[in-house]
């Protein structure tokens, strides 16, 4: 079911057992692992199903250090997400969509030479979930050492035994993000996707410690808010952190 916040009723609040925050690959891949579960869920999604420059302006950042892309134009606010943005031609009867990989074992490391490098997981933890994901892409097999890829006129670089190595990248369409989406937004008996609703809150009860739910405001600035058990922010690294830190 979809429903635009800019159509309804002021100050509207909605209940739900999951809030999926972003209706990007993470969101998505979130709302298809729920969808026609015993769990009611809301996506919300700060744009609709076309494109509005409107938006953009909500994108604003200022970058420093290394040169990088003005935040306003490297995102998109609109159902699918950034992939709408994606770039990188696959082939001609696939289009555009993105390269895709694990992170390798040494990222996950702690390393002195590498500020605040550590992660309190390992990669062998992740490969099961990282396996599961690669379904949703619509990609290969969940193999990226070379040895798996190599045949005849198609073999790693040789670079003997220097710490440079041949690695695999896999290419993904993004379609399966921007435009077959009806699982989720016609087919789940469970899922309600909101668009047009910019959440700018999480809120919590009255002691701060338990999420109660996420207020939103459609493009007139009207409330929205859904009360959910579980909020799962989806919306990015820039805009999860802008989130948390409105809260």
């Amino acid at each position: 079911m979809i429903i635009d916040a800019n159509t309804i009723q002021p100050d509207s609040t909605f209940e739900a057992d999951v809030c999926i925050v972003g209706s990007g690959p993470a969101g998505l891949t979130l709302a298809r692992e729920f969808a026609n579960q015993p769990l009611d869920v809301i996506v919300l999604e700060s744009g609709g199903f076309t494109s509005n420059r409107a938006l953009k302006k909500l994108n604003e950042g200022t970058t420093d250090g290394d040169a990088y892309p003005n935040p306003r134009w490297g995102r998109q606010r609109q159902f699918g997400g950034t992939p709408h943005r994606w770039g990188i031609h696959i082939n001609n009867s696939v289009g555009n969509g993105a390269r895709y990989a694990p992170l390798d074992a040494i990222d996950f490391e702690k390393r002195e030479y590498v500020p605040y490098s550590g992660w309190p997981i390992t990669r062998e933890e992740m490969d099961p979930y990282y396996e599961r994901a690669q379904e949703h892409v619509g990609i290969g097999p969940y193999e990226y050492g070379t040895a798996y890829w190599e045949k005849p006129g198609f073999k790693p670089l040789d670079f003997g035994t220097g710490s440079l190595v041949s690695s695999m990248f896999q290419f993904g369409s993004k379609d399966v993000w921007t435009k077959h989406h009806d699982d989720v937004t016609q087919k789940a008996n469970n899922i309600r996707v909101i668009t047009n609703a910019s959440a700018v809150e999480v809120e919590t009860d009255d002691g701060g410690e338990n999420v109660t739910g996420v207020r939103a405001l459609n493009h007139t600035q009207q409330t929205v808010r859904v009360r959910a058990t579980y909020v799962i922010l989806a919306v990015g690294c820039i805009e999860s952190a802008r989130l948390l830190l409105l809260s």
